[in-house]
């Protein structure tokens, strides 16, 4: 009887969370337009996103031009392919004017923000997170900001973000058990990753990381040629899925694979004039003066702001506040602001957190799981060193964003729940007063974390209604 109910109370909890982290993306994109807080979508029938898919929907078929003419239409189709197909669906079949279905939009940003609650909880259990672990790592992905402004971004953010946390979880179930089943739909999933998003090739890294590794087992079982077929089989299946835009595009109008529409110096959002060494390594508190991202803005007076330029503060900001929630957002409702500054330092410690104890835990030694853990470390580190690498070689502010990096969240929140797993895997009368003080200061600021990113979306809500 006992054990029935620890088992109730786990999934009455989980389900909790994600009824919640339902709600607050559905709320969100309720008094969200699809021109409020975008990424590059610009407008319909003229370029960005909504170019992308007007073109497609009134034409039929994707450009037959140079694609790097036309901004954002260089971006693989499939995101932009399926948004015309419902378009086309909500106006012929059930009656919605354009614009009514042009905004209903969000609705399959909804669905891939409410599956990827799902697949990082699937990836959790995998790893044997239950009770207080599970609901610790399975809390931060519901309620993370860059999530929830993610449900509601119709760019193609959304999808390439879940499908690659997908092609992960059954690369890992793969690894595990070597069914074919695994293999090829993680094989599926990476390819229709990367014809959403090119970066979602650097989920091949931890993947290949995977894949050398049973390779390896193989060799020194002498049975490698099942193994060896089965890799053959992934790169059969993956490399057309994913690579035929990019190719296509290659031989007919030379555009390179991985192509990225320059920007001028010009700009005011350029920090390539701050020096490399600087901009990595300049943690001064200075740049915490404010939790908000920093644009550079002037007035007749002169400068009224600078710019942020360490890619890992940029990043923290952008994960919490995107480039929408600024110094002066909550002014019209300044009662709202003391729940981002909760929010940024509960995040702050969390993050530097869960990074600390993923190199500890990794560096430690081996367990059963060990391999896998470490697929999941050098995940995160590949999406760090990618996103460093972008930063540098493009340095403007938006580079910085961090929703080219949002699964490393997942990763963090991952770390946080093994933390949490290795404090309580002692009895309650037999820990330490330093284990009982590590596991609720984790529920408490995981709790802070989650109930103002909650408040913050409210407050946002609150200034125009």
């Amino acid at each position: 009887m006992k054990k029935n109910r620890a088992f109730f109370n786990n999934a009455l909890v989980i389900r909790f969370l994600f009824v919640g982290g339902f709600l607050i993306r559905w709320f969100y994109i309720l008094y969200t337009s699809i021109y409020e807080r975008q990424h590059d979508v610009a407008y319909f029938d003229q370029d960005g996103h909504y170019g992308y898919i007007s073109y497609i929907l009134k034409n039929g078929l994707l450009p037959d031009f140079d694609p790097t003419t036309k901004f954002q239409f260089a971006h693989p189709p499939l995101h932009h392919l399926i948004c015309s197909w419902w378009i086309d669906i909500q106006t012929n079949f059930f009656g919605l004017t354009f614009e009514e279905a042009a905004e209903s939009l969000q609705y399959l940003t909804l669905l891939y923000g409410v599956a990827l609650m799902y697949i990082a909880y699937k990836i959790f259990r995998y790893f044997g997170l239950k009770g207080l672990p599970l609901h610790i790592a399975t809390c931060i992905v519901c309620f993370h900001p860059t999530f929830i402004f993610l449900s509601g971004s119709v760019n193609n953010d959304m999808l390439s973000t879940l499908l690659i946390a997908i092609t992960l979880y059954f690369a890992l179930k793969w690894y595990r058990d070597e069914k074919w089943k695994d293999l090829i739909l993680s094989a599926i999933t990476v390819g229709l990753a990367l014809m959403t998003k090119s970066s979602a090739v650097f989920v091949a890294l931890p993947i290949g990381f995977l894949i050398l590794i049973k390779l390896i087992e193989h060799i020194k079982e002498h049975s490698f040629k099942r193994c060896f077929g089965q890799i053959a089989t992934y790169g059969v299946i993956s490399l057309p899925i994913g690579m035929w835009f990019h190719i296509y595009n290659l031989i007919r109008w030379n555009m390179p694979l991985f192509f990225v529409y320059p920007m001028p110096e010009g700009l005011p959002m350029y920090v390539g004039d701050v020096p490399v060494v600087k901009r990595l390594f300049d943690f001064s508190l200075g740049q915490f003066s404010s939790v908000y991202q920093q644009w550079l803005e002037y007035s007749e007076a002169g400068a009224l702001s600078y710019n942020d330029y360490n890619p890992a503060i940029t990043a923290l900001k952008t994960s919490l506040f995107g480039e929408f929630v600024r110094d002066h957002t909550f002014d019209p409702k300044p009662e709202y602001r003391v729940y981002t500054y909760i929010l940024f330092y509960s995040a702050a410690i969390l993050a530097v957190g869960g990074f600390i104890y993923m190199i500890y835990n990794l560096a430690r030694k081996f367990d059963s799981m060990y391999m896998e853990k470490l697929a999941m470390g050098a995940f995160f580190i590949f999406m760090m060193i990618g996103f460093y690498i972008a930063s540098i070689k493009y340095p403007f502010e938006c580079t910085m964003d961090f929703r080219y990096i949002p699964l490393t969240a997942m990763v963090g929140a991952f770390f946080i729940g093994v933390f949490v797993k290795q404090m309580t895997d002692k009895p309650k009368e037999e820990r330490s007063r330093a284990r009982s003080v590590a596991i609720y200061g984790t529920i408490i600021l995981v709790a802070a974390f989650a109930m103002s990113s909650v408040m913050m979306f409210v407050g946002l809500y609150s200034i125009n209604h």
